[in-house]
C-alpha cells in the first residue's frame, strides 16, 4: 500500500472535522451505549433483552434501512428457537476461534433457521447477514476496540485507491481486522487528526470512542479526490 495515500485520505478527513463539517455515524456511539447497558448473553428473556440492546435514539440505520431488516428477522429467529440463537452469538463472540470459521458458522445457522421461517411464512426471503454488515455490527458492539464497521463495497474501493495489491474477491473477515488495524494505527499516530477528532466529538455531544469508530469514515475518504 502507498503510505502516502493513506495519510492523504487522513488529512482529508481532518480537513474536513477542523471546518466543522458534519461527519456520519454518530449515531454509531449511540448504539454502543444501548447494547452496552442492556446486551446479556445470559438473559431469560433474550427477545427482550436483544430488542433492547439493539436500540438508538438518534437513528436506526444500522439495523433498518429500505428493503433491510436483519433485527427484524433475527428477533423472528429468537423466537423459533432462543437457545440456539444464543449459541449462534456465544460461537460468533468467542475470540480462541477463528474469525472466518466464526462468521461463516453464524451464516450457516441464518440459513437454517430461515428454512424453518420460511416453512410458516414462504414471503420470508431472506435473512439480511449475508453481506457481513450485522456480523460486525455485532463484533463491533461487543468488542469496539477491535471491530470496525464493515462494508465490502467500501473496503474494496478504499484498498485500491491506496495501490493495496491484496484485493478480496469475496468476503474475508481477518483480512478486513487486520486491515483496519494498519488504518487504527496510522490514525492513533496523526496527531492533527487525534486532535480534530476529539474537538468534533465535543461538538456533538459525544465522549471519547475506539479510534475503531472512525474507520468506516476514514474509508468514504476513497471517493475523494486529492
Amino acid at each position: 500500500m502507498k503510505v502516502d495515500a493513506i495519510k492523504d485520505h487522513i488529512n482529508s478527513l481532518t480537513n474536513k472535522l477542523a471546518k466543522n463539517t458534519s461527519f456520519e455515524n454518530t449515531f454509531a456511539t449511540d448504539a454502543l451505549k444501548y447494547y452496552t447497558n442492556h446486551w446479556d448473553i445470559e438473559a431469560i428473556d433474550f427477545y427482550s433483552m436483544f430488542d433492547k440492546a439493539f436500540d438508538s435514539q438518534i437513528s436506526r440505520r444500522l439495523w433498518k434501512k429500505e428493503d433491510w431488516f436483519p433485527k427484524e428477522i433475527m428477533l423472528e429467529f429468537i423466537k423459533t428457537d432462543k437457545e440456539f440463537v444464543r449459541s449462534m452469538f456465544r460461537d460468533l463472540f468467542n475470540e480462541s476461534k477463528d474469525l472466518n470459521m466464526r462468521c461463516s458458522r453464524f451464516l450457516l445457522h441464518c440459513d437454517e433457521l430461515l428454512i424453518v421461517l420460511q416453512r410458516k411464512d414462504k414471503f420470508k426471503l431472506e435473512h439480511y447477514h449475508s453481506n457481513y454488515q450485522m456480523i460486525f455490527l455485532y463484533l463491533h458492539l461487543n468488542k469496539p476496540d477491535d471491530y470496525c464497521l464493515y462494508d465490502y463495497p467500501l473496503f474494496v474501493r478504499f484498498l485500491k485507491s491506496v495501490g493495496s495489491r491484496q484485493i478480496p474477491v469475496i468476503h474475508d473477515p481477518e483480512q478486513f481486522v487486520k486491515m483496519c488495524k494498519v488504518f487504527i494505527r496510522f490514525l492513533e499516530k496523526d496527531e492533527s487528526f487525534i486532535k480534530e477528532s476529539d474537538l468534533a466529538l465535543k461538538k456533538a455531544g459525544f465522549e471519547m470512542v475506539p479510534l475503531s469508530y472512525w474507520v468506516p469514515i476514514l474509508l468514504k475518504e476513497s471517493n475523494v479526490k486529492h
